[in-house]
Protein backbone atom coordinates (compact mmCIF):
# COMPACT_ATOMS: atom_id res chain seq x y z
CA UNK A 1 0.00 0.00 0.00
CA UNK A 2 1.34 3.42 -0.86
CA UNK A 3 2.38 5.67 1.90
CA UNK A 4 0.70 9.03 2.29
CA UNK A 5 3.90 10.94 1.53
CA UNK A 6 4.21 9.38 -1.88
CA UNK A 7 0.68 10.16 -2.75
CA UNK A 8 1.06 13.79 -1.91
CA UNK A 9 4.22 14.11 -4.00
CA UNK A 10 2.56 12.55 -7.01
CA UNK A 11 -0.35 14.87 -6.69
CA UNK A 12 1.87 17.94 -6.35
CA UNK A 13 3.73 17.25 -9.67
CA UNK A 14 3.17 19.97 -12.23
CA UNK A 15 1.00 19.00 -15.16
CA UNK A 16 0.88 20.41 -18.68
CA UNK A 17 -1.31 20.03 -21.67
CA UNK A 18 -0.60 17.76 -24.59
CA UNK A 19 -0.23 20.70 -26.95
CA UNK A 20 2.44 22.28 -24.79
CA UNK A 21 4.30 18.98 -24.58
CA UNK A 22 4.23 18.48 -28.34
CA UNK A 23 5.48 22.04 -28.89
CA UNK A 24 8.40 21.40 -26.53
CA UNK A 25 9.33 18.20 -28.39
CA UNK A 26 9.06 20.04 -31.73
CA UNK A 27 11.33 22.88 -30.54
CA UNK A 28 13.93 20.45 -29.22
CA UNK A 29 13.88 18.47 -32.49
CA UNK A 30 14.43 21.67 -34.48
CA UNK A 31 17.36 22.69 -32.31
CA UNK A 32 19.04 19.33 -32.96
CA UNK A 33 18.78 19.73 -36.73
CA UNK A 34 22.02 20.67 -38.52
CA UNK A 35 22.53 24.37 -38.92
CA UNK A 36 23.94 24.13 -42.47
CA UNK A 37 22.38 22.32 -45.35
CA UNK A 38 24.39 19.89 -47.52
CA UNK A 39 26.06 21.90 -50.29
CA UNK A 40 25.23 20.93 -53.86
CA UNK A 41 28.17 20.01 -56.06
CA UNK A 42 29.46 22.56 -58.56
CA UNK A 43 28.65 20.70 -61.75
CA UNK A 44 30.30 23.28 -64.02
CA UNK A 45 33.61 22.94 -62.22
CA UNK A 46 33.42 19.15 -62.35
CA UNK A 47 32.64 19.23 -66.09
CA UNK A 48 35.58 21.57 -66.69
CA UNK A 49 37.84 19.33 -64.62
CA UNK A 50 36.84 16.21 -66.55
CA UNK A 51 37.25 18.06 -69.84
CA UNK A 52 40.77 19.13 -68.87
CA UNK A 53 41.60 15.60 -67.78
CA UNK A 54 40.43 14.11 -71.07
CA UNK A 55 42.40 16.72 -73.03
CA UNK A 56 45.51 15.84 -71.02
CA UNK A 57 45.02 12.15 -71.77
CA UNK A 58 44.52 12.88 -75.46
CA UNK A 59 47.68 14.99 -75.72
CA UNK A 60 49.63 12.42 -73.74
CA UNK A 61 48.46 9.67 -76.08
CA UNK A 62 49.44 11.71 -79.13
CA UNK A 63 52.92 12.41 -77.75
CA UNK A 64 53.35 8.76 -76.80
CA UNK A 65 52.28 7.68 -80.30
CA UNK A 66 54.80 10.06 -81.90
CA UNK A 67 57.59 8.75 -79.65
CA UNK A 68 56.60 5.16 -80.47
CA UNK A 69 56.56 5.93 -84.20
CA UNK A 70 60.02 7.51 -84.08
CA UNK A 71 61.30 4.53 -82.08
CA UNK A 72 59.82 2.06 -84.55
CA UNK A 73 61.39 3.85 -87.54
CA UNK A 74 64.77 4.00 -85.80
CA UNK A 75 64.55 0.30 -84.89
CA UNK A 76 63.64 -0.50 -88.50
CA UNK A 77 66.71 1.29 -89.83
CA UNK A 78 68.89 -0.45 -87.26
CA UNK A 79 67.55 -3.89 -88.17
CA UNK A 80 67.85 -3.07 -91.88
CA UNK A 81 71.55 -2.23 -91.38
CA UNK A 82 72.16 -5.48 -89.50
CA UNK A 83 70.31 -7.53 -92.11
CA UNK A 84 72.16 -5.85 -94.99
CA UNK A 85 75.52 -6.51 -93.34
CA UNK A 86 74.65 -10.16 -92.72
CA UNK A 87 73.28 -10.58 -96.26
CA UNK A 88 76.44 -9.18 -97.81
CA UNK A 89 78.64 -11.50 -95.73
CA UNK A 90 76.49 -14.52 -96.62
CA UNK A 91 76.41 -13.57 -100.32
CA UNK A 92 80.19 -13.26 -100.35
CA UNK A 93 80.59 -16.67 -98.74
CA UNK A 94 78.10 -18.29 -101.14
CA UNK A 95 79.75 -16.65 -104.18
CA UNK A 96 83.20 -17.84 -103.11
CA UNK A 97 81.88 -21.38 -102.62
CA UNK A 98 80.13 -21.32 -106.00
CA UNK A 99 83.27 -20.00 -107.78
CA UNK A 100 85.45 -22.63 -106.12
CA UNK A 101 83.02 -25.35 -107.18
CA UNK A 102 82.86 -24.02 -110.75
CA UNK A 103 86.65 -23.79 -111.00
CA UNK A 104 87.00 -27.37 -109.84
CA UNK A 105 84.40 -28.86 -112.19
CA UNK A 106 83.74 -26.70 -115.27
CA UNK A 107 86.93 -24.68 -115.80
CA UNK A 108 89.21 -27.65 -116.62
CA UNK A 109 86.78 -28.79 -119.34
CA UNK A 110 86.75 -25.33 -120.93
CA UNK A 111 90.56 -25.03 -120.79
CA UNK A 112 90.99 -28.45 -122.30
CA UNK A 113 88.59 -27.59 -125.12
CA UNK A 114 90.50 -24.41 -125.99
CA UNK A 115 93.82 -26.24 -125.90
CA UNK A 116 92.41 -28.78 -128.34
CA UNK A 117 91.34 -25.94 -130.67
CA UNK A 118 94.84 -24.50 -130.55
CA UNK A 119 96.48 -27.82 -131.21
CA UNK A 120 94.20 -28.64 -134.14
CA UNK A 121 95.33 -25.74 -136.32
CA UNK A 122 96.07 -27.76 -139.39
CA UNK A 123 92.95 -28.79 -141.20
CA UNK A 124 93.37 -32.41 -142.09
CA UNK A 125 96.61 -34.43 -141.71
CA UNK A 126 99.29 -31.79 -141.40
CA UNK A 127 101.74 -30.65 -138.75
CA UNK A 128 99.70 -28.69 -136.18
CA UNK A 129 102.69 -26.84 -134.72
CA UNK A 130 103.93 -25.69 -138.17
CA UNK A 131 100.41 -24.54 -139.12
CA UNK A 132 100.14 -22.58 -135.87
CA UNK A 133 103.49 -20.87 -136.55
CA UNK A 134 102.39 -19.90 -140.05
CA UNK A 135 99.16 -18.40 -138.71
CA UNK A 136 101.09 -16.44 -136.13
CA UNK A 137 103.50 -15.13 -138.73
CA UNK A 138 100.68 -14.14 -141.05
CA UNK A 139 98.89 -12.34 -138.22
CA UNK A 140 101.89 -10.17 -137.66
Amino acid sequence: MPTPDLLTTAQNAPSMTIEACSKMVEVTAKSCAPAQSVPTPNWDAMATSFGSLSAAFAWGSIVLAIVALIGAVAWGYLVKGWAEKEARAEAKTCAEDLIAKWLSTEAPKIVRQHVEFLQNTAVGHGDDDKAADEMGAAAG
